[in-house]
């Protein structure tokens, strides 16, 4: 693969290219930029030369873009600046620097409400540094860090922390990254886990879906109504595309996964019975639709793109664009054909693609079943990701047989079995799966929860030489049993973009 590990991490969106040019024409300032923000609204910097070697730059966030043009009036001030008198939305504080030779002199939030370096903005939850790290501002950050109370953590309401803005846009080692990661340490890492996820309940009973989703308050999808805000999943009649049975891929009780054609190219089918799904494999059902309709998932081309959606009575049919059969269980079985550099390969992807679910949305994504037959290789190794959002499906009251019996039992990390899942519940997975990968075997093996758990919290995993030392080094992080022990994916895709 040509491109850089990190390339396709420039930026969550590009800048409106006609809003940029009605505030770029006539008379200018000295510096002008604009780029959208995450909650769809206008993020504006400008600069002003008001004396020799002497300039002031505004920054702001979270205008609506018409508000944003009528800024063009006050673009040029004559003699010195107007401090209060920027046209400006009242509710959307501004962030104003001066600096004397490029050294910054004062720093200010401007805002009808306050103009406290403590202010939060009540509308995004933004406060100073995450407007540092928005607009790459190293030194201003750096300036009021020092100052009591200011939280270098904390989340804004679209659950970014600075540290992880800061990441997502980046270019190069971005200084604000860089400063954060070494001023606050691991305290970005403690994510709440979250709770009340009902991962073992009384989720294995059958019960009609239609009844389940009334239930739970939810539409369920194997109805049309389902598909309404679903913006990337079309449904298609069921005449318009073939199965081929003789093609399965894979049989369960609940649905088979087979080979098909549609437009006279070949796509791969999952169909599934409504009669015998049970809740949990509806809400991974639903959980995977909601995933793979996002944008980026979409426009990521390590998942599997779902095409379309079929309904039929009893049945839902659910389209995928091809890819390889090949699942990375069998590449591990046949290892010596990888090189390390292959399996380095495998797991960059991996981690760009949790990178994009764990970061790029307001409610960070769980993946929730990271494992060998989760994840297809094509033969030039690249990856696609299926089952996002699909959890677990071991039984309440057959954990310890589950375990016993299913090999990839031991890829769930100790805190699941006590209903709590985070994004750490992914990093776990993939620690056990890059010790599968260069070893062959299975990080933890066991025949029961008791057993399985105590292997977790001492550590209990056979080291060789198969692993290069800093690969084994990151194992022994992602695998730890408490989960804010564990690394950050930001912190996991440094540690891969050095080697």
């Amino acid at each position: 693969m040509d491109k850089s590990f990190l390339e396709k991490l420039k930026g969550l969106q590009d800048y409106d290219g006609d809003l940029f040019d009605k505030i770029t024409k006539g008379d200018a300032p000295i510096d002008c930029r604009i780029e959208n923000m995450e909650d769809d609204t206008i993020g504006f910097s400008i600069a002003f030369s008001i004396a020799k070697n002497r300039v002031i730059e505004f920054y702001t966030m979270n205008l609506q873009k018409e508000k944003v043009v009528n800024i063009e009036e006050n673009k040029m001030i004559e003699g010195n600046v107007d401090l209060e008198g920027v046209n400006i939305k009242d509710t959307s504080p501004i962030l104003m620097i001066e600096r004397k030779k490029k050294k910054i002199k004062r720093v200010k939030f401007l805002s009808s409400e306050s103009r406290s370096l403590y202010y939060t903005d009540e509308e995004t939850g933004n406060g100073f540094v995450h407007f540092c790290c928005y607009w790459g501002l190293p030194d201003a950050l750096k300036k009021v860090s020092a100052l009591k109370n200011i939280n270098l953590s904390a989340k804004n309401f679209f659950n970014k922390s600075p540290i992880e803005i800061s990441f997502l846009k980046r270019k190069a080692k971005d200084q604000c990254y860089l400063f954060l990661k070494k001023s606050i340490k691991k305290e970005f890492r403690s994510e709440l886990v979250r709770t009340g996820i009902s991962l073992f309940a009384d989720e294995d009973a059958l019960i009609s879906p239609s009844v389940a989703c009334e239930n739970l308050g939810i539409l369920s999808p194997f109805t049309r109504e389902f598909y309404t805000d679903l913006d990337y999943i079309k449904i298609l009649k069921r005449d318009r595309f073939e199965t081929l049975k003789e093609s399965i891929i894979d049989i369960n009780p609940s649905f088979t996964v087979l080979q098909g054609r549609y437009k006279g190219e070949p796509i791969v089918v999952r169909e599934i019975l409504e009669k015998y799904t049970t809740i949990r494999q509806l809400l991974s059902i639903i959980s995977e639709l909601k995933t793979l309709n996002l944008k980026y998932a979409k426009e990521h081309d390590s998942f599997m793109d779902i095409l379309a959606v079929s309904l039929e009575k009893g049945k839902l049919y659910i389209l995928y664009h091809n890819c390889s059969q090949m699942v990375l269980q069998k590449h591990i079985r046949k290892r010596y054909m990888l090189t390390d550099s292959d399996r380095l390969f495998i797991i960059k992807q991996l981690v760009l693609s949790l990178l994009y679910l764990h970061l790029f949305y307001d409610d960070p994504i769980i993946h929730g079943h990271i494992n060998p037959i989760t994840i297809f290789v094509e033969d030039t190794l690249d990856i696609k990701i299926g089952a996002v959002g699909q959890f677990l499906n071991g039984g309440n009251s057959e954990i310890d047989k589950w375990i016993k019996d299913d090999p990839y039992s031991n890829y769930v990390a100790p805190e699941c079995f006590s209903n709590q899942i985070s994004t750490f519940s992914d990093v776990f997975s993939f620690g056990c799966l890059m010790y599968e990968l260069y070893t062959g075997e299975p990080a933890f093996e066991a025949s029961c929860l008791e057993d399985y758990l105590r292997q977790i919290q001492e550590k209990d995993i056979q080291w060789n030489d198969d692993i290069p030392p800093r690969i084994s080094y990151l194992v022994k992080k992602c695998v730890a049993y408490e989960h804010v022990d564990r690394p950050h994916i930001l912190e996991i895709a440094d540690f891969l973009e050095a080697l």
